[in-house]
């Protein structure tokens, strides 16, 4: 992720030791398009696909794989409402990390916040 590169190596140990794991099966929604966005989450594996409603109909956008990651808004942006829905084609194994969980490093990481507010 953009702003975690180049970050203190303590700093991104302690975003690791954050990240709580998720499953998802196929078809099930990891959120959906609307919903307040409180995490971002990573694909450890499988596949999930990126859809938006458009003119009533679910479009697929996009996919994510293993090694991917989606989400990242909501750590930055407050109270906004999911752009999108994602919803798992296979079985999915994830890690989420959340707005919180970011807001308590920051707090102790004073320098980060510096560098991923430019």
């Amino acid at each position: 992720i953009e702003f975690f590169k180049g970050q203190d190596a303590s700093f991104v140990v302690s975003v690791c030791r954050l990240l709580k794991p998720c499953f998802a099966a196929p078809l099930d929604f990891v959120f959906r398009e609307g919903e307040v966005a409180q995490e971002m989450f990573f694909v450890q594996s499988g596949t999930v696909a990126v859809m938006s409603d458009i003119d009533g109909e679910e479009v697929v956008l996009d996919e994510h794989r293993s090694g991917s990651y989606f989400g990242e808004i909501a750590l930055l942006l407050e109270d906004r409402p999911r752009e999108c829905s994602v919803c798992a084609l296979t079985f999915c194994s994830m890690f989420s990390f959340s707005k919180s969980s970011l807001n308590e490093l920051l707090a102790l990481y004073p320098q980060v916040q510096k560098t991923m507010q430019k």
